[in-house]
């Protein structure tokens, strides 16, 4: 796994090892092409499997606080994403097909 580096809030949900276990389910499956991070939080999930994979990362976070986190930490790990703040449902991205 490459050194990546995050911001997050110091109360609230904070990524743990849920993160690591779902980002290892997500390699054994080979991502590549367009992916889709579903209510991202940080972006830590979207992040490391980009930083280990040829995806291009689309994420969709609902609270506002941490799509402006993901946002942040996506520059900051050098990773090119489109990050909307909005409900799955309600968003553009949805009309969309992904890998």
């Amino acid at each position: 796994m490459k050194k990546s580096f995050l911001y997050q809030p110091h109360d609230g949900y904070r990524y743990n090892s849920d993160s690591i276990f779902l980002y290892d389910f997500a390699m054994s499956m080979k991502p590549k092409g367009r992916l889709l991070d579903i209510g991202c939080g940080v972006g830590i999930i979207s992040i490391l499997i980009a930083k280990e994979s040829d995806v291009k990362v689309y994420a969709v976070e609902k609270q506002k606080k941490m799509a402006l986190y993901a946002a942040r930490n996506y520059k900051l790990n050098n990773i090119d994403a489109k990050v909307e703040n909005a409900d799955i449902f309600a968003c553009e991205l949805r009309k969309n097909s992904f890998d």
